[in-house]
């Protein structure tokens, strides 16, 4: 009897421990993951870049033809952005080497270069994607030639466009930009009464790195 009593108590305790081997073990505790930090004020701070494009030049003279251009365009540009919520505004500065040139029987009108100090605003979308307006003051130098006499000045006028951003690395940003550009007539001293100015449109593209 006390064999049978001692067999089934061992029978009864190995069913146990089969059960409790097929039971879930506890789970491990797992540390919850930080919560990385927002990407808010992602554009501010200062940056600077070098961009390439083609621009469309009409020169309006007065006295003398008046002709078109066109040509390709690079240089180099700056500046900072403040950033509030989706919101970002800042200044920028650039200087573009242009290659508008062109002949109109014995006139040939040229500018060489363009500069512009412009304030941007505009909104995010997706935190890293900047979609901006943008507009300031622009210079630039224009010459006029008729074989015999040259004179070149430099123009003063506005620039207005907008322009697309994104970031391509935590601190690269590539850009694609829109702008018109505005000169006002001078006097130029080929014969007198003859003034020139142009406009322009450009379409740019660059890359910056965001400090």
């Amino acid at each position: 009897m006390k064999k049978l009593i001692c067999t089934s108590l061992i029978l009864l305790a190995g069913i146990q421990m089969s059960h409790a081997a097929d039971l879930p073990s506890e789970p491990e505790y797992v540390a919850p993951v930080p919560i990385s930090k927002s990407k808010a004020n992602l554009w501010d701070g200062a940056y600077i870049g070098a961009l390439i494009g083609y621009g469309w030049a009409q020169f309006d003279n007065t006295g003398v033809a008046s002709p078109d251009s066109n040509g390709i365009q690079g240089g180099l540009f700056g500046g900072y952005n403040f950033q509030v919520d989706q919101y970002v505004f800042g200044i920028e500065t650039d200087f573009v080497f242009t290659d508008f040139e062109n002949r109109t029987g014995t006139l040939t009108a040229s500018s060489d270069w363009t500069s512009t100090v412009r304030l941007r605003a505009g909104v995010t979308l997706d935190e890293t994607i900047l979609i901006y307006g943008t507009g300031g003051l622009a210079l630039a130098e224009a010459e006029l030639d008729n074989v015999a006499v040259s004179h070149s000045q430099v123009l003063f006028g506005y620039t207005i466009g907008a322009g697309v951003e994104t970031f391509l690395t935590d601190n690269v940003i590539f850009r694609a930009e829109y702008l018109y550009t505005d000169f006002q007539d001078d006097d130029f001293v080929l014969a007198p009464g003859v003034k020139g100015e142009f406009d322009s449109h450009s379409i740019r593209m660059g890359v910056s790195y965001k400090f």
